[in-house]
């Protein structure tokens, strides 16, 4: 049987929380998280509480930098299954 202190350790404390506002319809998900969570940890949120409700994002607004977003991002992607397929677009003459 383990001790109180080796079930104390495995515990981990949520001290941040992770808003998801929906505009439209004018709803809130609030979901706990750690401040240590890294974009991986983010998406794997957003799709286990948000995402399989409501579906994808329109528009993101974040206080975190831009390479966050983009992380967060890529990883969502990743995770529902989305391909990324890029083109460059090459334009002669005038326009």
């Amino acid at each position: 049987m383990k001790s109180t202190r080796e079930k104390d350790k495995k515990v981990v404390k949520k001290n941040k929380i992770l808003v998801i506002y929906d505009r439209f319809l004018k709803m809130a998900h609030f979901v706990a998280t750690t401040k240590r969570t890294l974009a991986k940890g983010l998406a794997r949120l957003f799709r286990n509480n948000v995402w399989k409700l409501h579906g994808l994002l329109e528009s993101i607004i974040s206080d975190r930098e831009l390479q966050f977003v983009i992380e967060l991002t890529k990883e969502l992607n990743r995770m529902i299954g989305i391909e990324k397929r890029l083109s460059m677009m090459f334009c002669y003459g005038n326009y």
